[in-house]
């Protein structure tokens, strides 16, 4: 993946954090975890 396809998937994150917050809690993945994965996205 090159680095701007981290940042297209990163911004998309932000703008559909509920989603994807209710996205992690169904498959166990704490609130914490989940900004650390967007934030690694956007390295």
């Amino acid at each position: 993946m090159q680095i701007e396809d981290g940042q297209i998937i990163k911004d998309f994150l932000e703008q559909n954090w509920a989603a994807w917050l209710a996205y992690c809690e169904e498959n166990n993945i704490s609130e914490t975890d989940a900004e650390d994965i967007c934030n690694q996205l956007g390295e």
